[in-house]
């Protein structure tokens, strides 16, 4: 063969015998999940829907496994014959290759869900995947279990209620009452850490209680009104010095204001201001529990 100019026919069958090297490439598990499955019949129940997504959810189980890796999100699609498709994303609160866990996501969504049609296939997608998590549980129970479990909570309820719909209150670096917090969706890496931090922690009960403050300054209220709120002084008992807040000139919001933690006439403990702007005028700004 190699003198007939076969070289190419030679080489191959020199392999084949294993006269030379013949190196394999290594399998390599694709970058993204795609996947989906024909259904034996029209379907609109709910459970008979999330019953035949189960077979995807084991296959993205696998092939995570395969990769060592795990997924915070994933998309459903439903078809439905020759209409539009119906496409939804289901965010689970913290990366996992669970298909238990899928599954419990979804049936929280399929229950809220309202299909136009009959649903005919199913195709499940994921991108992205993470490097799963190779923590080993601790000897005497895992501190992590509490975060997961919040995370977890978290998923099912914006799954349920929407992402949109589930909020949480995070800190600004603005000493402006008003502009120091914002609703924010919330991070499920942060819920997990949170939780777990707590969990080690121990119970609340056992946990030392902080000193109480020597000074009111510093202190807000857990209810903030919408916007400051026009008062009568006299009918208030200042119970500390003020805490001056005088800031936001830079951006055209300014406010200079002297704060006073006080007492109204039935007893309740108040946040109020005096408008260094208009002296004489006060505002009550919040309340404390």
């Amino acid at each position: 063969l190699a003198r007939r100019g076969a070289q190419a026919a030679a080489r191959a069958l020199a392999r084949a015998r294993g006269e030379l090297a013949d190196p394999r490439p290594w399998f390599e598990a694709p970058l993204r999940f795609h996947h989906g499955i024909a259904l034996p019949a029209p379907e609109l129940h709910a459970e008979a829907l999330l019953f035949a997504a189960r077979r995807l959810f084991a296959s993205l189980a696998a092939w995570l496994d395969a990769r060592h890796a795990a997924v915070d999100r994933f998309r459903l699609r439903f078809g439905h014959g020759s209409r539009p498709p119906t496409e939804l994303e289901f965010a689970l609160g913290r990366p996992s290759r669970d298909e238990g866990h899928f599954a419990l996501i979804v049936r929280e969504r399929l229950a809220m869900l309202e299909l136009s049609a009959e649903v005919d296939s199913i195709t499940l997608c994921a991108e992205s995947p993470v490097a799963a998590d190779p923590r080993a549980r601790d000897l005497f129970g895992d501190p992590a279990q509490a975060g997961e479990d919040a995370a977890l909570l978290l998923a099912r309820l914006q799954a349920r209620l929407g992402e949109e719909c589930v909020q949480r209150l995070d800190l600004r670096a603005d000493h402006r009452p008003e502009a120091a917090w914002r609703n924010t969706v919330p991070s499920a890496q942060a819920t997990t850490a949170r939780a777990g931090r707590d969990a080690a922690a121990g119970p609340a009960s056992t946990r030392t209680a902080s000193p109480p403050p020597r000074t009111t300054a510093g202190l807000r209220p857990l209810w903030l009104l919408p916007a400051p709120r026009p008062i009568s002084a006299p009918r208030y008992t200042l119970l500390g010095a003020a805490e001056r807040i005088e800031t936001g000139w830079w951006d055209g919001m300014p406010v200079r204001r002297d704060y006073y933690l006080a007492r109204d006439a039935d007893n309740v403990l108040c946040w109020i201001f005096e408008s260094l702007d208009a002296p004489g005028q006060w505002f009550v700004h919040g309340y404390f529990g």
